[in-house]
């Protein structure tokens, strides 16, 4: 008896130890459980990122962390209860609860896309990530959301300006050949009007060269557009420039429109070419102008200074922390519908009247903005408006010297210039026959080549007999223009040389157009007649 009694007191000690062993393992984990829970409340409420808690067997919201109810404005208390049916806001709730039940399938969402709406007129692009849960034994689902519309945004700008550059690209080709074209033209055209007194051919050329004159300075247009127009730049302080534009832009708009003045008594200056930032103000004036009704409105025109600490404070893709001008031009017409929005800075792209516009004015005015190292904004709403902001770097410094002054020297009349025999260099078959006209015409002795390689074997047949080199710069077979100059340099330092170009300096490296010697002379295509001789005698 003792011995049984004995037996079930120990075997009650080791039921009352397990006892107390399971105690202590329950009580360890639920206060881990605990310490998790508490754990994930605090990364859950930390976390930067909006997330919310919904429970995949009712679909209600059961939890929100801060960064929600910062961003959408509500709490766990304002959602108790809501479901896809009642979320609103724009948002679909078909679509959710579809979305719903494939977490509850244990299938993961990914940077799923919506639009979320929180008022008429206002729209956020957002992704979310959701993962399925349990919590607290409930089946639940964690939803992480970002709002990505900057990034969106800054994406559509990146891609704009990727897609600008390229077809800045394209234009700077079409204006290169389109000037051999115009030379052709031009050339050809007042050579005929020096040839003919008749007022009746006089009368049919005279429109010819007057259109070629225009065709010109649309290329020069596309040339600005594709940032290979050479401009330059000196210390410009812009509210003066703005108040002597005053009578200019006036005399732009009719009476019925007021033009109102938002000008400081001054700002601090830029590093700018003025006659490219008249250009970039006028154009946009006029741009306001057509966008208002016929009735009338008002433009608004302001200079300020903007100050940015960081890039992303700027919001634009092209935009930089720093100090800025801005020049602000607004209206009160019709706005820029969204669909025409994306598209307002390529050339050629109007929405005027055919014959009412080149399209070329706000590519030029986005082009000087971005070669004066600067951006341009756009803020629009339709029947309300636009208002177009330019920002340009204050000036650190005081450039020196423009590298190229020396090539624009001009020198001695034509007679006495020294020039007996000319070696001529162009691919272009056209411009060869315009060439050939204007050296004859002005009893020029001169020798005509297609490309660098046959210019040199001429040089080399005839000794160098030459005192003046006219050549395009870009061309076939193994040398530019400048590269054929140099060698002839080597051979005659004294050697005369014109640079013809459908470009401009800036589409060159700088200093690529350095000689040996005297700095060569710039022609720049489309060239009137003064302006070739002129080069000639100035070499």
């Amino acid at each position: 008896m003792a011995r049984a009694l004995a037996r079930k007191w120990l075997l009650r000690r080791q039921v009352e130890a397990r006892i107390a062993e399971l105690d202590e393992v329950v009580r360890t984990r639920t206060m881990e459980a605990k310490r998790a829970e508490e754990g994930f409340a605090q990364v859950f409420n930390a976390s930067p990122l909006a997330q919310s808690i919904i429970a995949l067997d009712s679909f209600e919201v059961v939890a929100v962390n801060s960064a929600y109810q910062k961003i959408f404005g509500f709490s766990v208390k304002d959602l108790s209860g809501t479901t896809p049916e009642s979320f609103g806001r724009g948002l679909d709730a078909g679509r959710w609860r579809g979305l719903l039940v494939k977490l509850a399938a244990k299938e993961p969402i990914d940077d799923h896309p919506f639009v979320y709406q929180p008022a008429p007129g206002i729209r956020r692009d957002m992704r979310c990530t959701a993962r399925a849960l349990t919590v607290n034994g409930r089946p639940s689902s964690i939803w992480v959301i970002r709002d990505v519309t900057e990034q969106l945004r800054l994406e559509e700008q990146l891609r704009h300006a990727q897609k600008m550059d390229a077809i800045g690209q394209l234009a700077a080709g079409v204006a290169h050949d389109f000037n051999n074209v115009l030379t052709v033209i031009q050339s050809c055209t007042e050579e005929a009007l020096l040839e003919t007194s008749l007022g009746a051919i006089r009368a049919l050329l005279e429109p010819v060269l007057g259109s070629a004159k225009r065709a010109a300075t649309l290329t020069r247009q596309l040339l600005v557009f594709s940032h290979k127009q050479a401009v330059e730049v000196c210390p410009l302080e812009i509210t003066s420039l703005v108040r002597d534009l005053k009578p200019v832009l006036r005399r732009l708009l009719p009476e019925h429109i007021e033009l109102r003045w938002e000008l400081p008594a001054s700002v601090p200056s830029v590093l700018a070419d003025a006659a490219n930032i008249e250009q970039l103000i006028v154009n946009l004036v006029i741009n306001a102008r057509d966008a208002l009704p016929a009735k009338g409105g008002c433009i608004r025109i302001g200079v300020g200074v903007r100050d940015f600490a960081t890039v992303e404070e700027t919001r634009h893709v092209d935009g930089r922390a720093g100090r800025f001008v801005t020049v602000q031009v607004a209206d009160n017409g019709s706005g820029i519908p969204p669909e025409v929005l994306p598209r307002i800075f390529e050339p050629f792209f109007t929405t005027k009247e055919v014959g009412k516009g080149t399209g070329l004015g706000l590519s030029t005015v986005y082009s000087i903005a971005r070669q004066h190292e600067g951006w341009i904004d756009v803020q629009t709403s339709v029947g309300r408006g636009t208002t177009f902001t330019i920002f340009q770097p204050v000036a650190g410094q005081e450039p020196g010297a423009p590298a190229e002054a020396g090539l624009h020297a001009l020198g001695a009349t034509l007679g006495s210039s020294g020039v007996k025999r000319v070696l001529a260099v162009d691919d272009d078959p056209s411009v060869q026959a315009a060439l050939r006209l204007l050296f004859d015409r002005n009893g020029i002795d001169a020798v005509i080549e297609p490309d660098g390689a046959s210019a040199l074997k001429t040089w080399q047949k005839s000794d160098g007999q030459f005192d003046l080199l006219i050549t395009d710069m870009v061309m076939p077979n193994g040398y530019t223009g400048i590269e054929l100059a140099r060698a002839l340099r080597d051979c005659e330092p004294e050697l005369k040389v014109v640079l013809m170009t459908g470009y401009s300096p800036d589409f060159f490296n700088p200093g690529s157009l350095a000689l040996p010697g005297r700095p060569p002379y710039l022609l720049f295509k489309p060239f009137e007649l003064s302006d070739f001789l002129k080069a000639i005698a100035a070499a």
